[in-house]
């Protein structure tokens, strides 16, 4: 097919090899990106294996779009396995790394092993070699993006890298493209650590080829008229993620005591940043909707810091959830983050904890090195983002993420881990938006939005019409109703699967209100790779690639119907204040919720596990083998 390179980039590095080998067997099954890496995890990784162990991969994948002219088409997909959940994790980031690797010759790069020493990959338009990374070992992501293409003296080379935290195998750990694209789920970071890799450097030439130019073309220009008639796009454009805070919407506070953060949300709105620390705009490979900003401060306590981007999830987890009312702070922390190579959510969800344990007094400074965890001390925030990516005293501790950080200290203190699957929770709204919290809870990566969660719920223009028009569900903009809201979860796991397996932006989707849907990415899909195909098929693809990714959880992990509810707070503690007061998640909602979730799956209600039945159906028969020879496979006529 047109659209993909047709090559894999093997690597081992314990063997010091280098090799190729066909994508397309993969790319025909599974699309791309994720869906490639999940089947390739599922098939080459054990269960047993340690997330650390050699063995263990790292999977990079572009999609068929990646590269081209489609709109935001520069998306990197990475499958590996998860060191916070031991199940799967999956990321997927933006920047102008994915189309490079594109352009070098590559659908999808492997790497196995672990070097001798520390190392970098270096592909410059086909030609591979593993080199020594002794100059940028112990440098963080700035320093050594500026290192390598200083080196090179080519500043069009795309890095992709470490910082200290994934040297020092912190759980917390991501993988930073372009020193402000996190791929950040399931400590990655520590994955490329543990295999003595510093960074890939990427650079290459060759274009995509399309089976119809003209016809792609005029698909593509389709697109982008539509997303410049979007309510998103223009959202997008004026103030990023964070253009929606605003006094009346949910925020996490001080751990999730609270949902509402009321007028103290006024100053971090965006026009906050926008007036007094934005110098321009920023967009990803292709984009239309620069939805990142470029940030300078010239006074008070963190003058001098310049950086790209902060998203909502840094707003809330290091301003609201920490309750810090100051965007300086924010920026600093969210930078900070950046150059050392630490996922913000799992970061902000480990510092509340700390800091409610140390309200609670669970914690003492005997336990935290002297360090006053007081709500709102922001040097104390800081001190311990550095510690944990330096594994320095507590920040050994806390370096486990919040779950292993809590197993460690007990004390009663995993009551105020916010996480599922392990995987700690830096969102918002989860007592109130009732798809968006199923959607984090039955995550196959535990604890976050990015898998099924709808962004639906609660926006004006999502009528019961357009509801039942889009997803079947009249109810879908409607945030506290139970009703149809399994439905409404199930129809966008697959469509988030299946973009992140086609390599575009999930933003230039219905995600992001009235932007591209199925229909319009399977006219994309058929146009470049010439093999046609519509939203029926590319879904049945999205929902082969989630029962890949819960198999192999329940094969690593035995997870099942108990790991696919909300921690304990969010059902017996209901939002304090602002105009949702009251709101929790009603238990036995919750109940019937799951059950119909797994009935519109196919999956075993009262264990939550698959069924023969539902993996014959989509043809993943190896999948069903390896389940029931573990034990873990539902009988339908049991």
């Amino acid at each position: 097919m047109k659209g993909y390179t047709g090559k894999m980039l093997r690597i081992d590095l314990s063997a010091n090899k280098i090799s190729t080998a066909p994508s397309a067997p993969y790319n025909e099954n599974f699309i791309g990106g994720r869906g490639v890496g999940a089947s390739i995890l599922f098939n080459h990784v054990s269960p047993e294996i340690s997330p650390l162990d050699p063995k263990n991969l790292l999977i990079f994948g572009t999609g068929p779009l990646t590269g081209t002219a489609a709109p935001s088409s520069g998306r990197l997909s990475l499958v590996t396995k998860n060191v916070v959940s031991g199940g799967i994790a999956y990321s997927n980031g933006g920047g102008y790394f994915a189309p490079e690797l594109k352009y070098a010759g590559y659908d999808h790069l492997i790497i196995s092993g672990k070097a001798h020493n520390p190392v970098y990959l270096l592909i410059n338009n086909g030609k591979v070699s593993i080199e020594d990374a002794s100059f940028i070992w112990g440098k963080d992501v700035w320093e050594t993006e500026d290192i390598i293409k200083n080196r090179f003296i080519d500043q069009d080379m795309q890095v992709l890298s470490i910082g200290p935290a994934g040297e020092n195998l912190s759980k917390t750990a991501c993988i930073m493209i372009n020193k402000a694209r996190a791929l950040g789920f399931g400590g990655c970071g520590a994955v490329m650590g543990a295999k003595n890799l510093k960074a890939i450097v990427v650079k290459g030439e060759k274009p995509v080829e399309a089976s119809d130019p003209d016809s792609f073309m005029e698909e593509c220009q389709n697109s982008f008229k539509k997303m410049e008639k979007s309510i998103g796009t223009a959202l997008l454009r004026q103030g990023g993620t964070i253009a929606k805070i605003n006094p009346k919407f949910p925020l996490p506070v001080r751990n999730y005591q609270d949902g509402n953060w009321g007028e103290k949300a006024l100053k971090v709105k965006e026009n906050v940043f926008k007036k007094l620390y934005e110098t321009k705009r920023s967009a990803c490979f292709n984009c239309p909707l620069s939805c990142s900003h470029f940030y300078s401060i010239k006074d008070g306590k963190y003058a001098g810091l310049e950086c790209e981007g902060v998203q909502i999830n840094g707003v809330r987890g290091f301003g609201s959830n920490l309750d810090v009312a100051d965007p300086a702070f924010i920026l600093a922390c969210n930078s900070l983050c950046n150059k050392l190579g630490l996922h913000i959510d799992e970061i902000s969800a480990t510092l509340c904890w700390a800091f409610e344990c140390f309200e609670k007094k669970i914690l003492t400074t005997k336990d935290t090195d002297g360090l006053e965890l007081n709500w709102g001390n922001q040097d104390v925030a800081l001190k311990l983002i550095e510690k944990i990516a330096y594994r320095n005293g507590f920040g050994d501790i806390l370096a486990e993420g919040v779950s292993g950080a809590a197993k460690i200290v007990g004390r009663n203190s995993q009551k105020y881990a916010m996480s599922i699957k392990g995987t700690g929770i830096n969102e918002g709204g989860i007592r109130i938006k009732r798809a968006w919290a199923l959607g984090i809870a039955t995550s196959t990566r535990g604890g976050g939005h990015l898998c099924g969660s709808p962004n639906s719920e609660g926006v004006k223009n999502i009528t019961p019409e357009v509801g039942r028009a889009r997803y079947g569900v009249p109810t879908a903009g409607n945030p506290v109703t139970y009703e149809g809201k399994a439905k409404l979860v199930v129809w966008f796991e697959k469509f988030k699967a299946v973009i992140d397996s086609l390599g575009v932006c999930y933003f230039t989707s219905y995600w992001q209100n009235n932007l591209l849907g199925p229909d319009d990415y399977a006219k994309l899909y058929s146009k470049l790779t010439g093999r046609t195909i519509n939203k029926e098929q590319l879904f049945k693809i999205g929902e082969k690639i989630l029962n890949i990714e819960k198999a192999y959880n329940t094969l690593s992990i035995g997870y099942n119907r108990e790991d696919d509810y909300p921690p304990e707070r969010f059902m017996n503690e209901p939002v304090k204040s602002g105009p949702f007061k009251g709101e929790y998640i009603d238990k036995n909602s919750w109940n019937k919720l799951l059950d119909e979730y797994y009935s519109l799956k196919g999956w075993d209600v009262k264990s939550g596990w698959q069924t023969d039945k539902c993996l014959e159906d989509l043809e993943l028969l190896e999948v069903k083998r390896q389940l029931e020879k573990a034990g873990r496979l539902i009988k339908t006529d049991e």
